[in-house]
This record gives structure tokens, C-alpha cells and sequence, in this order.
């Protein structure tokens, strides 16, 4: 086994016996000095021998061949083309052993020869696909992606619609999956897959299309579709290669699919064969540590743990030498940890689980890409962290468990907070042109899909919407340049997450903090508050169980829109939910809540949906010795994505000065001159207005009707205290970045024309992070839903919320559901009139929110007249929630 590679000369006798065992034939040496021209005919001569010697999977006769090539060029040829391909051919011998130091090697070379010579071509294009396949080997998908688009950008421009641009489309496939990107890797490759189906049916290259398939499938988990992918690759391999190593790779991958059914037996049967071909051709390769990877996980599945650490060491000891930092290490040392675990080696088990998420979170920093690709990448391995807290929590470490939940939350959230200032502050005016030109794009495109009938246009909305996360890629891949181009960003560290003490240090006394941490079957309450420490209870219900729970209560939130006489009704299905959820999510925290002055709420998972204010606690209190008592009748509630961001927010400097303008609200704006039409709002507009008079023309600057626009929102400016919005949200839950706030719509959208200056009317989550800045104690959010989004695992909800939260909001209010627009302004009417007391925010929304519990309203008919109305059910006031500083 070679660790690195000297020099070779021509091996004479040896290397002939060599290559007629081969089945190859060597020039017999000639006595003198050979020409020039001979040697250089040599060298092709060998060239080709070796190229031939790796096709049939003999790695260490192509080496000494090519070596021999290289020897003769370097020599005669320097800085030509034939030394270019014997460089190339030199570093595909490399990696396809796993040698990636020395295939970098050799394919840099190849390139900087190639470029030189060629400019743009096929030739370049290869030498940036074979850095890119290096990369991907490595774990750096940020760098492999932007080599595998410079190659794709080169082949489709002198070759389009070939089989070189569908080769390249695999590998981008490749990088999309490794990345959390399925869906795109999904349409890269079945684009891929018809351009080779119609150039060459029934080829290899057809099977290695079918196997990536196969593997989206796998990480979809979806085994029978991979299978059905892998037989037929496999059909088409054992005919044209049957003894190559793509059989290897395909036997392994029908072992995962077999794993996933829990066909044990023939996961076994396959795995095995494939580590037989893979040890025979390329032992120690990172193939063969791919397949060990999956005999570990069969072993686990079989309870034979001896044989699984045996399986998982050789795997991570291979990976480590060959690509340290490469893709396999944290799932490996993860599979390791729970080894330990299950044998009882309970400090080995500790130290790979640490290592696990080391490791991972090394893994993030070379995704490439935006944010949204890192959130993404690290909900997929959220399970490494909730191995790791139900380790620590088993093993009676809960200040360790407790560390391991806050790594795994909001980490992503965190670094954009860190970056924020540096980024607005430092784009490039080159940089900052592109982006705008992509921001008119957008809008052009979504001006249309306005416009766009889903029920009669299906397909052109389709196109659309794929058209519209093609931009935001491109987006992506610019914001990354702009990292890049930033002079300080180098500079900064990554994030570190608060521990316990750090926890408490954060919350302000009589604030208790309730943390959740949702498993498959289990899941944890962690409870800490500055005074007492913490103390984690054990929730029996599983992530599943309990997403079933919030919507049932979410379903009956809306049904039970009529409160039942005499309080809520010992018979109401609502009130059964209500007191079971309250009894399994809040009643093992009951002493310390009563303990405290106010409740900060960490929800995970389905609970980022979940209105704990609606809860209902049994009680026989003075307070309420007629009835049950909601969650916020007990206690005022806000919320936190997690105790370090909420630390985080809680340590922003405020300004000594004043605000230039202590109240902005939008409302009621100007919807009839868009398809498909918006319903009017006519109830915000006497909701700002009544606002407005609550603070008077001095302190409240109000924006309705035509003047509610989004350039006026934009034009607000920094310092201001509350900003308002009373407006429709709409909620993308595919592309939670083009969820927004509508404000009113020109008369024409930007689908119709280029504009450099006027904005669509429809503020969305990517315009707020990239260009909104404010330093405000609260936006509220006065829409249907304008706290939902996509959830994503320890990420938690991409949303509205956390937009104006990363502009600066130091509180952001907004709802979980439709809203009712007059029961909405009258709610909204109590709070600020709260506030302007004096209210802290979160005692402020309880305040209105116990007005519309406790006492009838009268809301305004559509004849102009007014009625008194019960507005008690939760519908109308359980969907706002406070999120951020609770002062």
C-alpha cells in the first residue's frame, strides 16, 4: 500500500513481465540512444497501454505505465497537450484509488497546461469536472460546485445537448445531493438521463445515471424506487463491465435499498459482494469504506455490535487517510458512539459523539452556497445532535445535553446575525449591480406567476415557480461571492452556542425558559431560569405522535370558533386537547412557571406551529374559581428560535437617542388592480388609524391606501421604534424566502416592463434579509399566517419572523393562522394602547389578550352599525405570538 508516489523510471524486464502477464505487449528496448521521435512514440505508445491497464481495473500496472509517459514528455514535451493527458490520465488512476492529494496534483497540472493551450475547450472543461469529482470526494461542495458549473458552462457552449454535458449534470446532481438538495438533484439528473438515453441506450453511462437516481431515491427514502433504478444499471453493467467496479458500487447500493426494507439478509448478500469486487480492484479505496460504512449498519440492524465496530472502524480509518474531512466521518463516528453506547463503554461513547458533531460542523463550512443550502444540510443531520443529547441525558450529564440541543439550533441563524453588518456594509459596486439586476428579475418573474391561473395554466405555473428557484440559486451563489469579497468576514470566528450558565445569565429574573427537544419516541422539557438552573422532564411522545396532537388542537382552534356558555364547557373536544397537551408539554414545569413573572417558550419541530396560549390548565384558583384557565391567563408567553440567539438579542446595543418616528403603519392597501385579486382590508385601515391616535400625529407616521407601498417601507429608515403592518401575507411554504408581505400593487406589475426604481408591491423574506435595516423594538406583523414557514429541523421556522428579526427587530409579533380582520384590528387596538402605558410587549400582548377572553366587543357590520360580540374562543386571539425580547 502506497502513501505517496516516487518517482518511477522506465522499469525495464520487470515492467515487460508486468504487461505480458497483463495481457499487454512493450517495445523491446533498442540498443544506442532512441531518437526523439522515438521516445515521444514510446511514450504515446505507453500512454495508451496505460489507459487500456486502468479500463480493466488494474490500477498499479496503469500507474507504472503512465509514469513511464510522463518521464519521456516532461523530458521531450514539456507544456503540451500529450503531457496534459498523461497528467490527466495519471490523476484518474489516483483517485480512482482514493489518492486525492495526488490526483489534485496531477489534474492541476493537466489544467494549467490545457488553459494555457486552449483557452475554453472540452479538454479545460474535463480537467475542471475531474477537480470537481476531487472535491466532492473531500466534502468541499461549495468548491465542486463552482468547478463542475465552470465545466457544464464550457460544454454547453461548444457541445450542447451532448453526452459531455449530461456526464457534467451528473456530477452537479451529485453536489446537489451531498448539499440536501434532492429535489434539484432529482431534475439535473433526469435531464441528464434523457440526453443519454437518446445518444447512446443501453450504455454505461445510462447506468451511471440510473445509480445516481437510485441514490436521490435512497436519501428521499424511497427503497423501492432505488431498486428498481439499480437493477436496471445493474443489467446493463454485468454485460458491458462485468468484472468493473461500477458493479461494486451498484451491489452497495442495492444493500442500502435491502436495508431500508429491513431485508437483512439480502443487504448482507449484496454488501458482501460488493466489497469482494471493490477489494479486489481498489482495496482501501473510499469505495470500499463506503461498503463497510453499510456492513456496520446491517450488523447494528442484526444486534452483532462486535462486528459492527470492527465493520465502522476499517470505514473511518480508510476515510480519515484517504479524505480527512470527506463526507463519510460524522455518520461513521455517530454509528461508532452508539456502538460504545450499547456495549457500555460509556466514555468512548462520549468521545465519538463529540467527534460526530466536530466533525459535521467542520462539514458545513465547505458546503458553499447560501445559508438556506447550510440550513438545510444541517436539519438532515439533526439526528447526530439528538443522538448525542439522549446519550448525555441517559447518562445523568444534562448540562452536557443541554450544550449539545443549543449546537444544534439556529446555528445558521446565528453566523447571518454575526455577518449581518459587514455584509450590508461591504458590497462591492459590481456585486451590488448583479444583485439588483437579479432582484429585477425576480420580480419580472413574479409578476407573471401573479398572474398566472393554477387551475388553467398548471404547466406554465410549474415553469414559473422552477424559474423563480433557479434565481434564488443564482442568488445563493452571489451571496457567496460576497463573503468571499469581504475583507473583515475572514476574520470572524465561528459562533459559539451558550451553555447552562450562560442560559441563565441571558433570562432576566423571573423569566423561566422552556426548551423542547422532539425525538422519534421520545422527547425532552428542558426547564432553566436565572435562579434555579435547570432541570430536563421527560415528555412521552414522539415527534410524530405529537405533530398529530398540534394539528388536531389547530383543527378545533378553528372549529371551535363559538365559545360554550359559562366558560369553555367541561364537554368541549377543544378543552379535552387543550388539558391533555397542557398536562404532557407544560405540567412538569408547573412549579417553577408558578415560581416565575413569565414564560420564554423554544419550541422544535411541530411545536414551531403550536399556540401554547391556548392551552388550558385545571385550576381552582381565586383568579378563576368558575372555569379552567388558558396557558396566557396564568402567565405572559414570548418566544425564542434559541437560547443563544435569544442571548444574542438580548446583548444588542440600544441607542441613548430617541427614534425620528416612534410609531410607522401600513394598511389597508390598494389589491383591485391585480389578477388574482386580493380582498380589501377595509378593518386595517381603521386598525392603523386607531393606532395612529393612540400616539398622536407627532409620535405615529401612517401610510394607507395608495400610499402603503413597498418603496415607502423601504424608505423608512433605521431609527424608529414599532413599525406596523396590517396588511395580506402570503406564505410560500416550497420557497419560504418568497413568503411576503403585500402592500399596494402598482398598476402594472414588473412582469410588463423593466423598472430600475419602482418595486412589485410585494415585500418579500429575501428583500427584508438582503435590504431592510432598522433598528426597532418591534414589528408586528397584522397578517393571515405571517408567522409560518417552512420548518426546518434545528433551523426551526424559515419565516417572516425571523426576516425582520435578522433587519434588526429586537421583537417581532405575528400569527399562526387566518386571522379575523375586525376581531384582529380590536385586538391590536388593546395592545398598543397597552404598550403606551407602559406594558412591557409581552405582558402587553397578554393584556389584549385577556380583553377579548374576558369582556364582549363590539366589531362593526357591514351595514355601518355595531354589535356586541363574544370573542373568547381562541380563534380570534391565540394566534399572535411574541417572538424576541420580551421587554
Amino acid at each position: 500500500m502506497k502513501c505517496q508516489f516516487p518517482a518511477f523510471a522506465l522499469a525495464g524486464l520487470a515492467l515487460a513481465q508486468i504487461a505480458v502477464a497483463a495481457g499487454l505487449t512493450v517495445p523491446a528496448p533498442e540498443d544506442g540512444e532512441a531518437s526523439r521521435g522515438e521516445r515521444l512514440s514510446l511514450a504515446s505508445s505507453q500512454y495508451d497501454r496505460g489507459v487500456t491497464a486502468s479500463r480493466q481495473g488494474r490500477p498499479d500496472l496503469a500507474e507504472e505505465l503512465l509514469r513511464d509517459a510522463l518521464s519521456i514528455q516532461e523530458e521531450l514535451a514539456p507544456a503540451s497537450l500529450a503531457l496534459g493527458k498523461t497528467l490527466n490520465s495519471l490523476g484518474s488512476v489516483f483517485l480512482e484509488q482514493g489518492f486525492l492529494d495526488n490526483a489534485e496534483t496531477f489534474y492541476r497540472r493537466a489544467l494549467e497546461i490545457r488553459e494555457q493551450l486552449l483557452g475554453d475547450s472540452l479538454e479545460v472543461a474535463a480537467s475542471l469536472n475531474n477537480l470537481g469529482i476531487v472535491a466532492i470526494n473531500r466534502g468541499d461542495f461549495g468548491l465542486a460546485r463552482e468547478y463542475h458549473e465552470r465545466a457544464l458552462g464550457i460544454k454547453e457552449k461548444l457541445a450542447p445537448d451532448s453526452l459531455t454535458v449530461a456526464a457534467s449534470l451528473n456530477n452537479l446532481a451529485q453536489v446537489a445531493l451531498y448539499r440536501g438538495e434532492s429535489e434539484l438533484a432529482r431534475k439535473v439528473l433526469q435531464r441528464a438521463l434523457a440526453i443519454k438515453e437518446k445518444l447512446a441506450p443501453g450504455s454505461l453511462t445510462v447506468a451511471a445515471s440510473l445509480g445516481s437516481l437510485a441514490h436521490v431515491a435512497l436519501e428521499q427514502s424511497e427503497p423501492e424506487e432505488a431498486s428498481g433504478y439499480l437493477y436496471r444499471a445493474l443489467s446493463i453493467r454485468q454485460v458491458l463491465s462485468p468484472e468493473g467496479l461500477e458493479v461494486g458500487h451498484t451491489f452497495n447500493s442495492l444493500a442500502k435499498a435491502a436495508l431500508d426494507k429491513g431485508d437483512l439478509e439480502d443487504a448482507q448478500a449484496h454488501a458482501v459482494r460488493a466489497l469482494a469486487i471493490q477489494q479486489r480492484l481498489v482495496p482501501e479505496s473510499l469505495a470500499e469504506a463506503d461498503t463497510l460504512e453499510t456492513l456496520g449498519a446491517i450488523a447494528i440492524a442484526k444486534g452483532e455490535l462486535d462486528r459492527a465496530r470492527e465493520h465502522y472502524q476499517r470505514s473511518l480509518s480508510i476515510g480519515e487517510r484517504l479524505a480527512p474531512g470527506g463526507p463519510y466521518g460524522p455518520t461513521i463516528l455517530n454509528s461508532l458512539a452508539k456502538v460504545a453506547k450499547g456495549r457500555g463503554e460509556l466514555d468512548l461513547a462520549a468521545d465519538y459523539f463529540g467527534r460526530s458533531i466536530d466533525a459535521l460542523e467542520a462539514r458545513t463550512a465547505t458546503l458553499g452556497g447560501s445559508y438556506r443550502i447550510v440550513g438545510s444540510f444541517r436539519a438532515r443531520y439533526g439526528h447526530c445532535y439528538r443522538d448525542a443529547l439522549e446519550f448525555f441525558l441517559d447518562t445523568g450529564r444534562a448540562p452536557q445535553a443541554f450544550a449539545f440541543l443549543e449546537r444544534s439550533r439556529a446555528r445558521t441563524f446565528l453566523a447571518m446575525l454575526q455577518e449581518r453588518d459587514l455584509l450590508f456594509a461591504e458590497v462591492a459596486t459590481a456585486l451590488e449591480e448583479r444583485r439588483r439586476a437579479l432582484a429585477r428579475r425576480h420580480d419580472r418573474v413574479q409578476g407573471q406567476l401573479w398572474r398566472t391561473n393554477p387551475e388553467t395554466e398548471p404547466e406554465q405555473l410549474d415553469q414559473l415557480v422552477d424559474e423563480l428557484e433557479e434565481i434564488r440559486r443564482e442568488h445563493d451563489d452571489l451571496q457567496q461571492e460576497i463573503r468571499r469579497a469581504s475583507p473583515r468576514l475572514g476574520d470572524l470566528q465561528a459562533p459559539r452556542t451558550v451553555d447552562v450558565d450562560g442560559a441563565r445569565k441571558a433570562l432576566d429574573p423571573g423569566t423561566v425558559m422552556l426548551s423542547y427537544s422532539l425525538g422519534k419516541t421520545r422527547s425532552e422539557l428542558f426547564v432553566v431560569s436565572r435562579e434555579e438552573g435547570l432541570e430536563v422532564h421527560p415528555l412521552a411522545i414522539g415527534e410524530e405522535d405529537l405533530r398529530r396532537e398540534v394539528e388536531l388542537f389547530r383543527e378545533q382552534i378553528q372549529e371551535a370558533r363559538m365559545p360554550s356558555r359559562g366558560g369553555l364547557g367541561p364537554r368541549s373536544f377543544l378543552t379535552i386537547v387543550g388539558k391533555r397537551l397542557f398536562e404532557l408539554l407544560v405540567e412538569p414545569a408547573a412549579d417553577r412557571i408558578e415560581r416565575s413573572a413569565r414564560v420564554v417558550l423554544i419550541p422544535d419541530g411541530p411545536l414551531h406551529r403550536f399556540p401554547f396560549a391556548a392551552l388550558i390548565r385545571e385550576t381552582k384558583s381565586d383568579e378563576a374559581p368558575d372555569r379552567d384557565q388558558y396557558f396566557v391567563e396564568w402567565k405572559p408567553l414570548h418566544y425564542a428560535l434559541s437560547a443563544t440567539v435569544y442571548a444574542q438579542l438580548q446583548r444588542r446595543d440600544q441607542t441613548d437617542s430617541q427614534p425620528a418616528v416612534s410609531l410607522a403603519a401600513f394598511g389597508d392597501p390598494r389589491y383591485e388592480t391585480r389578477e388574482p385579486r386580493l380582498p380589501p382590508l377595509p378593518s386595517s385601515r381603521r386598525e392603523v388609524q386607531g393606532i395612529a391616535e393612540i400616539y398622536g400625529s407627532r409620535e405615529a407616521t401612517v401610510y394607507l391606501g395608495e400610499n402603503s407601498t413597498e418603496e415607502r417601507f423601504k424608505a423608512l429608515g433605521s431609527q424608529i421604534r414599532y413599525v406596523h403592518l396590517a396588511t395580506h401575507a402570503v406564505i410560500d411554504d416550497r420557497l419560504p424566502l418568497n413568503s411576503g408581505i403585500v402592500l399596494t400593487l402598482p398598476e402594472d406589475s414588473p412582469g410588463d416592463r423593466d423598472r430600475d426604481h419602482q418595486d412589485n408591491g410585494f415585500l418579500q423574506a429575501w428583500e427584508i434579509f438582503e435590504s431592510v435595516r432598522f433598528d426597532a423594538e418591534l414589528v408586528v406583523l397584522s397578517a393571515c399566517g405571517s408567522g409560518l414557514g417552512e420548518e426546518r429541523g434545528g433551523e426551526g421556522l424559515i419565516s417572516l419572523t425571523r426576516a425582520f428579526q435578522y433587519a434588526g427587530a429586537r421583537s417581532v409579533a405575528a400569527t399562526l393562522w387566518n386571522v379575523d380582520d375586525r376581531v384582529t384590528a380590536e385586538l391590536m387596538l388593546r395592545f398598543y394602547k397597552h404598550l403606551k402605558s407602559g406594558q412591557a410587549k409581552a405582558e402587553a400582548l397578554r393584556a389584549a389578550q385577556l380583553d377579548l377572553i374576558r369582556e364582549r366587543i363590539a366589531l362593526r357590520e357591514k351595514d355601518g352599525g355595531f354589535r356586541e360580540s363574544d370573542v373568547s374562543a381562541p380563534y380570534y386571539w391565540a394566534a399572535f405570538q411574541l417572538t424576541g425580547d420580551w421587554q
